[in-house]
C-alpha cells in the first residue's frame, strides 16, 4: 500500500464518517504529517469522539470489507458480533442499503455451528 492508497483510504473514511455525522479525529502518523513532521505510514488511525452505536459499527465494518476485499477481518468481526450478541436477521433492515445484502450473508453463515 503506497502513500496515495493511504490518502485515498483516509478520504473515503472521512467522507463516510462525515456523511453519517460521526465525530472523529485522525491520529498517529497522518496527524503528525498535518503538523509538518513527515512520516510514512500505511495505517489510517482514527479516534472516535463518542461511543459508536452498534448499527454504525456494523455498517462501517461491512463497508470497509466491501470496498477493500483484503479486509476479511472486518467480515469476521461482524460475523462474531452476530453470534455473540445473537443479533436478529431483521437487524439488517436498520442498516444502510449498501451493506444489507452482506449482513444477510453473514447472518446466514452465523446460523451454522462450527465443527470441531
Amino acid at each position: 500500500m503506497g502513500e496515495a492508497d493511504v490518502q485515498k483510504a483516509l478520504e473515503r473514511l472521512a467522507s463516510t464518517l462525515e456523511a453519517k455525522s460521526i465525530p472523529y479525529a485522525i491520529i498517529g502518523a497522518l496527524a503528525l504529517n498535518e503538523w509538518g513532521y513527515r512520516r510514512v505510514t500505511v495505517d489510517v488511525e482514527v479516534l472516535l469522539a463518542a461511543l459508536l452505536p452498534l448499527d454504525k459499527l456494523i455498517e462501517l465494518k461491512l463497508a470497509s470489507a466491501i470496498s477493500a476485499p483484503h479486509r476479511l477481518k472486518d467480515l469476521a468481526d461482524v460475523l462474531e458480533l452476530i453470534r455473540v450478541l445473537s443479533l436478529p436477521r431483521e437487524k439488517g433492515l436498520s442498516l444502510d442499503a449498501s451493506v444489507r445484502a452482506k449482513y444477510e450473508e453473514l447472518w446466514q453463515a452465523a446460523q451454522t455451528a462450527d465443527r470441531e
